[in-house]
């Protein structure tokens, strides 16, 4: 989510308006909410209004990984264990992610829909490990298992809400 706010204009000269340019409110968790922000080019206040909580699990074994955000990316990276080579990822920014954390990625380059056919097309063998945030949508391992695939979940991260900062609601 975003907020616009526009500042009055700073008057009439030569019979044009100048306005300032609005700014913006980001208010998606970190790191994303700064990368957003640098991409728009604007003054930005950051304000996160999820804070997330890294969980300490150990992920059980799998030969492939779902994930459904950068931010279970993240949780992995911080883990600090030993992965499957293979993730299905939901979008390209995640499976940029996990490329980067030296994953072989594939992007379903959507949402829930678009990921389980990418999995369903794929046919990986063995079991599936969906890391993920404690809140999901589109009830993937669910659809996969009565599918007859071998899947699973494993919550590692959390999110929290968090109010705006002082100079958001400022």
């Amino acid at each position: 989510w975003l907020l616009l706010k526009r500042w009055p204009s700073a008057g009439n000269t030569g019979g044009m308006v100048i306005q300032s340019i609005p700014t913006l409110i980001v208010t998606r968790p970190e790191p994303g909410g700064a990368a957003f922000a640098a991409r728009i080019g604007q003054p930005a206040i950051l304000s996160p209004l999820m804070v997330p909580e890294f969980l300490p699990v150990r992920l059980p074994e799998a030969q492939a990984l779902i994930l459904t955000s950068p931010m279970a990316v993240e949780a992995l990276r911080r883990l600090a264990q030993p992965l499957p080579r293979l993730a299905f990822c939901v979008g390209d920014a995640t499976a940029a992610a996990a490329r980067d954390l030296g994953l072989q990625a594939d992007s379903a380059a959507g949402d829930a829909e678009a990921l389980l056919a990418l999995i369903l097309r794929a046919r990986p063998q063995g079991r599936l490990l969906h890391v993920c945030g404690a809140e999901t949508r589109g009830d993937l391992v669910a659809r996969l298992q009565a599918a007859g695939f071998a899947a699973m979940a494993q919550v590692v991260y959390a999110q929290h809400p968090h109010p705006l900062t002082a100079q958001a609601v400022a």
